[in-house]
Parts: C-alpha cells; structure tokens; sequence
C-alpha cells in the first residue's frame, strides 16, 4: 500500500515513529485497533517499534489485549512483544486486566498461556474485582479464580473481600452499562446473586469481615436485600457476628424495622443482643423468642403415639436398622443438602450416614452442587456433555469402587434400556450370605467392579439430559424416583433369605424409615383429557398434557409414592418420616437461574424451621437405637 504513493521503506519507518494528534496514538496502535493483520505484520516486519506508548502509556499488547485473539498470537510472533506481557499504562492497568475489565475472556485466556501475571493490582484491586466490575458475564469469573484459587481470599485497600464486592451496586451498574439515571435498573441483583454463588462455589470466605467488621450478610441486612440475606444464610453465614460497632445483622433489622429479614435471621439462630447492649428496638432487646410460625402436624396421632413407645425402650436391639431414602430431582438434589445443613437435622445424618461417599462436608457438597449446575448445564440445547459430567464426578469422588464403602450400605438404582421392557437394577456396596451364583442370578452384582463414579454416572443419566451409560443403563429414577418402597422390599427380601437359610439370628429389625424429598411443586391448573378428531388443536394441547401426565407419573416422587410407603410402614409397626419442602414453584432438573436456586433453598429453611419438634423428635429416636459403631453391623454380608 506505501509503495502505490511512491514511499520507501526509510521513509515509512520515519512516518511510523510519529504521533498522531489529537489521539496520542502511534500508527501502528491505529492498526491493532482497527483490527488490520496484514499492516500490522506488515510494520512488524519494517521495524515498527511494539514499545512506544501511546499518551495513556499504552503499549502494543495493551491494544491487543482489547482486539482479538488473532491479533495477539500475530503480535507474539515477534520477540520484541515478550517483555511487554506485564508492563504497566499511566492507570496501572497490564495487558490482562484490560482484556478482564473488557470482558473478553479468549483474550484474556491467551495472555494467561503467555506467561502474564494475575498478581498486579490496579487501585487497590486484583483480577477478580476487576472482573467483578467489568461488564461481563458471572461465568467469566471461573478462568481467574481456576487459575489463581488464592484470589477469593484477598482483600482491597478498603478491607473488602470479593463477597463484599459483590454485595454493592457498583458491579451492577458497571455489567449493564448503566445511567445513573435509570434508578429501576439498580433494583435488578441478578447479577448480584450470580456473582455470590459463584464465589462461594469456590469456597470464599462467607463470614469474611473489612475494616469496619461488617460480613457481608451485615452488607445484605443494611440494603434491605431479603433475596440476598436467606442466600447466605442458607450458605451458611454466621448470623451472630458483629461488627467494629458491635452490631450483629440482626440489631440491624431490628432497627430498620424489616421483619421478613428480622423472621428469616431468627429462624436460622440469630441470637438477641445482650442484656447490657445499648440502642437495642423491638426485635433485637433480650427476651425470650416467640414463634414466628404456627407448627402444623406432619403425622397422624397415631405415628406420634408409636413413636412414643419407641422412645421409652432403655434397650438397644442388637439387629436395628435405619433407612434412608433420598429422593432424584437433579439440580433440586440441593434440597436435600439444604435440609441436612439445618443445625437441628444434623445429628440425622450423623447417625444415618456418619461420613458421605466422597469424605466431604455438607457444605463441601453444597458448593460442588453450586459449581455443577454453571459446569455441566453449559449450553442450549441437549443432551449436555456426558464427557464434562464424568470428569467432573472423577475429580470429586475418585477411582475408589463401592466395595470401599463399608458403612453405610448403599443402594443405587440405574435402569437397563438395551432391551424392553426395562428392566429397574440396583448397584450396592454388599451382597446377600449367599454363592456367587446365587448373587448373580438375584442381581446382586460384586461390588467391586463397579467405580463409584461410574455407579452415579449411571443414576444420573436422565433420558434428554445425558447419554446412556455403556449404551444401556440410564437414570433410575424413571422407575424407582423415590427408592423408600425398594428399601423396604430390600430389607424383607434379606430376611427371607435368613429364613430360609435358617438362620434367624442374622434377622434385620427395622427402627425407623426416613424420606427425603427434593421438594413438593405447586399445583397448576391443567387442561381436560378431551380428544377431539376434527379439532386437530385442541387434539395438540390433549397429547401434549398427555405427555407431561405422563411424565410426572413414572418419575413421581409425592403422593402415592408417600402413601403407599407410609402404609408399609404403619402395617410392620415402623415409624415414618418424610421431609420434603414445598417449594414456590416447579424447578426444573436442569435449572441454572441462580434467583431460583437461592430461592428454593429458602424453602427448606422454612421448611425445616416449621417442622423442628418433629425433626428433634427423630433425633431422639436415633439417639435411643444408638450409632453402628455401637451395636453390630446390620445387614452383614456374605
């Protein structure tokens, strides 16, 4: 293009050493800019200089870093742009935090695998605040803290942590490109919500404290956030903290008169201000706690009455035992772990389950479940990516095969679809006193050539949602979505063959039956059953309702289901409990909408809040039976 005006080589490179005005800027800035390759590797080759910076001190990878990948891998072509990686403009900004303040995550990608550094900071921020404030996306946030996990524990020169952060406007505002003028926009804490789940996925520090003390569920009380605040809480923010004023987060909704936030603080053990502490209002000032809600019955008089009965025997039997049944639901699994991570439930699965699969807390287990649904449910359409899902389940349980689990005995249920009908299996960790053959023909499989992995890989292969597993085995909950009538089955087969082995000291007792649920949906109005032949849509909407009738029946999980096991129960004289929280509306298996999510785990705390008598009354029972390690192990194998 210069040699068409007659320009030689010594006179280009002249006209490439000067500034433009008014810009500042060096042609070969103009070039990056404008996304021109061939100029761009045409100057680097004439010797166009990568060092100059502009009047904002920006260099040539400062502009690359705003281009394009392509751009940057052309300018790292050329030696001269090495040591320009981690070089600092007049703001103090290096190359990889304008491409995180840009939200351009290939980009900032690439400049990671050539060696820049996350450890600078800009105006008292690392990468990730910086992230936090750009205008980018909650997912963005993932490659900074994978490639620096220490990132999440830092501090601003304010004191802040990335929890704090998250909890002010500013990221809000900086996401949507905000007027300040638009003041309804600053109602929206979807991003917000968003930010805070991921961060705690990853394990931030719920309870960190800045300069003036305050956590962040100090931040959410004192902005009136209720969305927020039962977010923490149900992640399990201390709400008895206080801060430099000595202010717990419930003096602050005492004094902001917010009842929702006040009943929502108290129901998760917020305790009164002492008898000494000042400026204390209605709410906060010590005295005894009155009930927020009214305790409904969850069992008939008659279970009440049984269970009595079970708590007066002083003696332990010797072959008690407990089962659990837990429901599927995918993403609403964290119901589950919602309802377990409620101070008063834990002590049943304590005695229930005394160590998870994986050797992780419920907390732990709450954040994999948190970084699951942003992981796995990654696109639009599915089936989602089976390989990501049995990577994921390989990095957080292992190489280890069920017969590595000794207590608790386990049953796992998977469905066999390479032929039909379908047939419902179970995976276990045992098998019955019996030959090998026997085993086999029962379908008691050895537990050793089953990866625990791979046992839940084949559980969760929900039809739509994820492949089938070795081309035959899909989710269990097609047919056995609430497995408690299996366990029952399970238990009495074990005896028969006890009978039948005349061996009736092995005989298992069952003490108590517990069923956890992944929530109950609302009802919705539906449709009539009408097939009409020559309205072919009213017809449509028929099949469809059809289908969703369906649906819900094969993997139903309340109702019937309940009943039926609630029956069983009553008829063998067993005591039944069945937790399972209504929730404010259907969550999907594969729902990521983080209001949503933080929602539904509300609804467990409530939940679980309402029904405490009963949950301490359990608690008592499995107290009286006593621990495995107290009594022998049921269920011995052959």
């Amino acid at each position: 293009m210069f040699c068409r005006f007659g320009l030689c080589d010594h006179t280009i490179f002249s006209l490439m050493k000067m500034m433009i005005q008014p810009e500042g800027k060096y042609p070969l800035h103009l070039a990056i800019e404008m996304h021109r390759l061939k100029i761009v590797r045409r100057m680097l080759k004439l010797g166009a200089d990568v060092s100059v910076k502009d009047i904002n001190g920006n260099n040539a990878i400062h502009y690359g870093s705003l281009a394009s990948v392509q751009m940057l891998e052309l300018l790292w072509e050329f030696d001269e742009c090495h040591g320009l990686i981690n070089q600092t403009n007049n703001e103090g900004y290096v190359p990889v935090m304008l491409a995180i303040r840009a939200a351009n995550p290939r980009c900032f990608a690439t400049l990671l695998n050539f060696g820049a550094e996350l450890s600078m900071r800009v105006q008292g921020r690392n990468p990730l605040f910086e992230a936090m404030q750009s205008k980018g996306k909650n997912a963005e946030l993932v490659p900074i803290i994978e490639a620096s996990p220490d990132l999440v524990k830092e501090r601003d020169s304010s004191g802040n942590s990335a929890l704090h952060v998250a909890m002010h406007k500013t990221p809000l505002m900086a996401k949507i490109s905000c007027d300040i003028d638009h003041r309804v926009l600053l109602f929206d804490f979807q991003g917000e919500i968003g930010l805070m789940i991921t961060l705690l996925s990853y394990c931030c520090d719920i309870d960190a404290q800045d300069n003036d003390g305050n956590t962040a569920l100090h931040i959410a009380v004192s902005k009136k956030n209720n969305e927020a605040t039962r977010l923490l809480l149900c992640l399990g923010a201390n709400p008895n903290l206080t801060n430099s004023n000595d202010e717990t987060p419930r003096h602050l909704a005492a004094r902001l008169k917010e009842t929702t936030l006040l009943k929502s603080l108290i129901m998760c053990g917020a305790l009164t201000c002492p008898p000494k502490k000042v400026g204390c209002v209605s709410g906060c000032v010590n005295e005894a706690m009155k009930g927020l809600f009214m305790c409904f019955k969850m069992f008939y008089d008659s279970l009440i009455a049984r269970l009595d009965d079970l708590d007066s025997r002083c003696e332990k039997p010797s072959n008690m035992l407990n089962l659990l049944s837990l429901d599927g639901g995918g993403i609403r699994g964290l119901v589950i772990l919602q309802v377990n991570c409620d101070p008063s439930t834990l002590i049943i699965l304590f005695y229930f389950l005394m160590f998870f699969i994986s050797g992780k807390t419920l907390r732990e287990c709450q954040h994999i479940y948190l970084r699951f649904k942003d992981l796995i449910f990654d696109g639009w359409t599915r089936p989602y990516n089976s390989a990501v899902l049995e990577m994921f389940m390989k990095e957080a349980i292992g190489e280890k095969n069920l017969d590595d689990i000794k207590y608790p005995r386990l049953m796992i249920s998977t469905v066999r679809a390479d032929f039909f009908p379908v047939k419902l299996e179970f995976m276990r960790n045992y098998q019955l006193p019996l030959s090998e053959d026997e085993n086999s023909a029962l379908g008691f499989t050895d537990p050793s050539e089953i990866p625990i992995w791979k046992a839940l890989r084949r559980t969760s292969a929900a039809p739509m949602f994820f492949s089938p597993v070795d081309d035959k085995y899909i989710d269990g909950g097609i047919i056995a979505n609430n497995p408690t009538l299996d366990l029952l089955a399970e238990a009495q087969l074990y005896n028969g063959i006890n009978t039948y082995l005349k061996r009736p000291e092995d005989k298992v007792e069952i003490g108590c039956v517990l069923s956890i649920g992944t929530g109950q949906i609302p009802l919705s109005p539906l449709d009539p059953l009408h097939v009409e032949i020559f309205n072919p849509i009213s017809s449509a909407f028929t099949f469809k309702n059809l289908s969703l009738i369906l649906v819900d029946q094969v993997t139903a999980t309340e109702g019937a289901p309940v009943d039926r096991s609630r029956s069983w129960c009553n008829a063998i004289g067993v005591p039944f409990f069945r937790f399972s929280a209504p929730l404010h509306k259907d969550i999907g298996l594969g729902t990521k909408d983080d209001h949503d999510i933080a929602h539904m785990m509300w609804d467990c705390v409530e939940y679980t809040y309402q029904h405490r008598a009963y949950i301490r009354k359990l608690c008592t029972l499995l107290k009286r039976i006593g621990k495995t390690p107290e009594r022998p192990l049921p269920f011995p194998t052959r």
